[in-house]
Order: C-alpha cells, then sequence, then structure tokens
C-alpha cells in the first residue's frame, strides 16, 4: 500500500471509513487516533484504535481513551461498555474509579 497516495486520497475525502481503516491496519501508532478524531462516531475505527490501546499503553491512558469514548462520543454503544468494563475488572486498582463506571 502506498501510504503516500492514501493520505492524499483522505485529503480529498476525510469521511471515508475504509480508506481511514487501511492506514489504521498498516500504522496503528501513526494513524488510529487521527482516525477516531476523524470519525468519531465510527465504531470500526474505534474497535482498531482501543485494540492498539490496549496493547501498547498504560492504565491510565487505556481508561482515558475509554473515557473519551463512552462520555463523549459512543455512549450508546454496548459493545463499548462491555470492552471497558472487562478490562476495569481484570486491571482496575482503584475501586472508586471502577464502582462509579460500574
Amino acid at each position: 500500500m502506498d501510504l503516500l497516495a492514501t493520505e492524499e486520497e483522505i485529503k480529498r475525502n476525510p469521511f471515508s471509513v475504509p480508506l481511514w481503516l487501511s492506514l489504521v491496519q498498516e500504522n496503528p501508532s501513526l494513524y488510529s487516533k487521527r482516525a477516531v478524531k476523524a470519525l468519531p462516531r465510527s465504531l470500526l475505527l474505534w474497535k482498531y484504535h482501543w485494540e492498539y490501546v490496549l496493547e501498547s499503553k498504560s492504565d491510565q491512558e487505556i481508561i482515558a481513551c475509554f473515557g473519551h469514548a463512552t462520555h463523549t462520543t459512543l455512549s450508546a454503544f454496548p459493545r463499548l461498555w462491555v470492552v471497558y468494563l472487562e478490562y476495569l475488572l481484570e486491571n482496575c486498582r482503584n475501586a472508586t474509579h471502577l464502582r462509579r463506571s460500574l
């Protein structure tokens, strides 16, 4: 895939989920946050962003990412809440935060 050509295509068509998805799959560290910022209602792009964040970030950054998604963008998507709460139940050491999230 030619990343430069895809970047140019996104400039012409910034609301194309398939274009953003191809970039995110190629290089999630560079494009996943940009993609969800450009298309905040795309559950598919958020899914790839969560996977990247869960693999490579600290607990605090993970909680911030899910917090942003649940409180501002995707609060109506049950799958987001399931993934977030599963993560909290397995990893959260802050009982107050866990209680407030539930």
